[in-house]
């Protein structure tokens, strides 16, 4: 399992809701191919982040080994209605990804290789 889709779901109201659910519910969603940033849909941003079109890249982001991020993360805010702030540790930098600003933030640390959910 993934550490981002295990992070994610511990701030879900939901005990059945662990990180094999989670990347589950978000590969469906992303499968519908949603606007996500700057009106590009999933299949531009797969294709511009990872050359695969969009049945690749969730047939990859199925499989328990293969690590999420920002594209995942950006649909956990759409399907959860929650903000995210993730803390980057190895740039110290914030990144925000606003879903709408009346939701609830949530918080992540991302160590370079690993993401933690920050209670």
């Amino acid at each position: 399992m993934s550490c981002l889709f295990d992070s994610l779901s511990r701030f879900i109201q939901d005990e059945r809701v662990d990180g094999g659910l989670m990347r589950k519910l978000i590969c469906e969603y992303l499968k519908s191919d949603p606007k996500m940033i700057d009106d590009m849909t999933a299949s531009e941003v797969a294709k511009n982040e990872t050359g695969l079109n969009l049945e690749q890249y969730i047939s990859n982001m199925r499989m328990g080994s293969t690590f999420g991020g920002a594209l995942e993360i950006r649909a956990f805010t759409k399907v959860f209605k929650l903000n995210v702030l993730v803390n980057s540790i190895p740039n110290k930098k914030e990144i925000e990804f606003i879903e709408d600003t009346r939701y609830r933030w949530i918080v992540l640390e991302w160590t370079g290789n690993h993401y933690e959910a920050v209670e």
